[in-house]
């Protein structure tokens, strides 16, 4: 789904920081046995990259290294329109 070296690009940047700087934007779906699940409404390509960046960190320096705004009902619908709006202003 997305390219292997912008992922490994991302990891490798994630590890140099320590975090990933932008938070992703999550909504809640469901809570079962396991816990409690989301959907990524924004952010799925940093959150793959930050999976790929945990399983490197040999040292296991990354502590809370993806933080996320977790939207529900009717802020999941504003929050992806505030995204849309901002788009990649950093």
């Amino acid at each position: 789904q997305f390219a292997t070296c912008t992922l490994d690009y991302i990891a490798d940047m994630i590890l140099e920081t320590g975090c990933l700087v932008q938070p992703l934007l999550l909504k809640k779906i469901r809570m079962n046995e396991n816990g409690e699940q989301y959907e990524i409404l924004r952010g799925e390509q940093e959150y793959h990259a930050a999976m790929i960046a945990y399983e490197r960190d040999t040292e296991r320096k990354l502590g809370g290294m993806v933080s996320a705004f977790i939207a529900s009902g009717k802020t999941a619908d504003a929050a992806c329109q505030q995204a849309t709006a901002l788009g990649n202003t950093w």
